[in-house]
């Protein structure tokens, strides 16, 4: 496979990877999260070559929406199709944890889409309650993963 290298990005050039992957029936704009540009925030983007094949971002936010504190939710994570099951995604998802860590954060958490939920699992994450559906993006699980120090 061609070497994959994973760095840190800012949020506007998430933007377009967001709308077409995970949110095609929305506006470029509607691809913006609220804590996009929380000064902490990281953003990754996964490369080939120069060409941008996956995303995702991390934010210090509790589940109840407030910032602060140890808690960090993963948003706007997408991969383009043809690099399903290759490493892509978890490689961004190891980047983002090491973000986390290095913030100090305890645990991870996301709104996983369900047919995303064996990647999450394969990554160390659980489901946290019942299915839910989020208006017109699908159903979703509360996923986390507490970081143990070391």
């Amino acid at each position: 496979m061609t070497q994959i290298k994973v760095k840190s990005i800012t949020a506007a050039d998430t933007y377009d990877l967001r709308h077409r992957i995970l949110r095609p029936h929305q506006t470029p704009r509607d691809c913006r999260y609220p804590s996009d540009h929380q000064e902490i925030a990281g953003h990754f983007g996964a490369y080939i070559a120069d060409d941008l094949k996956g995303i995702g971002s991390v934010f210090c936010e509790r589940e109840d929406g407030s910032t602060g504190g140890s808690e960090w939710r993963i948003r706007g994570m997408a991969v383009l199709s043809e690099l399903h099951g290759q490493g892509v995604g978890a490689l961004i998802v190891q980047a983002m944890i090491k973000h986390v860590r290095d913030h100090d954060g305890k645990r991870v958490w996301c709104n996983a889409r369900t047919p995303a939920c064996g990647f999450y699992e394969k990554l160390g994450f659980a489901k946290l309650g019942k299915e839910f559906d989020i208006a017109g993006i699908g159903p979703h699980f509360v996923m986390e993963t507490v970081l143990i120090d070391g």
